[in-house]
């Protein structure tokens, strides 16, 4: 399975109109799991850590479902980071990721809405860590409103596949 998607601008799936997007709850974290699974193996304490976001009401873990029905759609977190020298200070997306069965549905830009809304509360902007190569990706992002502030082998300790990443920022107030 790819880390991302192929780029593939002219695919465009049938929105789902039974989702919902809604903060994640505990009983989630096993859902949200096997999701981040889907990008491939994740360290043995990864559920705990996943448990641990989901609880702090500091940053924003927000899960997309079928109205009504268990989580396991995809998933994305906003949270502050703060004290590097390679990446200002702010709101950060840490995760968004859709199960591949669930792509091009409109699911990956209602996760990134619900975390532009939920950062406008408490910032002025979201920034976000995209690979140059996930085009998919960046299109999502361009059409929110994000734009480059910087290009560089890593920041704030991301590294990226492929040698190169983009630090995006999307104002929200």
């Amino acid at each position: 399975m790819p880390f991302f998607e192929d780029y593939a601008p002219e695919a465009h799936g049938t929105a789902e109109p039974r989702l919902v997007v809604r903060p994640a709850v505990p009983g989630d974290v096993p859902a949200l799991a096997a999701v981040a699974r889907t990008r491939g193996p994740q360290p043995a304490s990864f559920d705990e850590r996943l448990a641990q976001w989901v609880a702090d009401d500091d940053r924003r873990v927000a899960v997309a479902v079928l109205d009504g029905a268990a989580p396991g759609v995809g998933w994305a977190m906003a949270a502050h980071r703060a004290g590097h020298d390679d990446a200002p200070d702010g709101w950060y997306v840490g995760w968004l990721v859709v199960d591949p069965s669930w792509r091009r549905r409109g699911v990956a830009g209602a996760l990134l809405d619900d975390l532009l809304a939920w950062t406008g509360g408490r910032g002025d902007a979201l920034l976000s860590l995209v690979n140059v190569q996930n085009r998919a990706s960046l299109d999502l992002h361009a059409g929110r409103g994000f734009r480059e502030l910087a290009r560089a082998g890593s920041f704030a300790g991301v590294t990226f596949t492929g040698g190169t990443g983009l630090l995006l920022e999307a104002r929200t107030r």
